[in-house]
């Protein structure tokens, strides 16, 4: 095979893995070829060494002697082909992280523009309901100290025979959704 026709085979720079992969298989294939022949045409002329003119056995062997340029060559185009198909991946590798970072990027922005803008209005929103609870607490007791204290009257209790109804905190309770949260002043 000639060396245009080997060197052909190179789809040149700059391509994907996949089309290094099946220059370096049709190499590969076409190398299998001239290397079966240049077997059987070794075979054939050592078993007819004595019976074949000397033009014949020099044309052989300068037949033999371009088989094994066309392998050598072979050869060294696979060794290429096999570079620049390693490039070629590591490019292609390199595309997808930078397109994965890209997307990672974007979402850790997403996250960084919630820690600016939403979640102060969270942590305000959150400080309100704690503080709220607080005081709501705070008071309910000093009803309840209260009542209990109104209460050991007789005449409070003959005033009042079912008591006073006071509504217990409860529901989702802020200090029971925000457990480990604490208030400015608590720090």
């Amino acid at each position: 095979m000639k060396l245009d026709a080997i060197l052909a085979l190179d789809p040149g720079p700059g391509q994907t893995s996949a089309a290094y992969a099946a220059a370096i298989s049709i190499a590969a294939t076409k190398r299998a070829e001239v290397a079966e022949r240049l077997a059987e045409a070794e075979q054939v002329r050592r078993a007819h060494v004595l019976e074949t003119d000397d033009k014949t056995m020099l044309q052989a062997e300068r037949d033999a002697s371009a088989a094994r340029l066309a392998i050598d060559r072979f050869d060294a185009i696979i060794i290429q082909l096999r570079a620049n198909m390693d490039g070629a991946r590591g490019r292609e590798v390199v595309t997808g992280l930078q397109a994965e970072t890209a997307k990672v990027n974007d979402l850790i922005a997403k996250v960084e523009h919630w820690q600016e803008q939403d979640f102060p209005l969270i942590s305000e929103m959150i400080g309100r309901g704690l503080h709220a609870e607080r005081e709501a607490i705070e008071a309910y007791g000093t009803l309840l100290a209260r009542i209990d204290g109104a209460f050991a009257s007789q005449s409070i209790r003959d005033a009042a025979p079912n008591g006073v109804l006071v509504k217990a905190p409860g529901g989702h309770r802020p200090s029971h959704l925000f457990p480990t949260w604490a208030l400015p002043q608590d720090v």
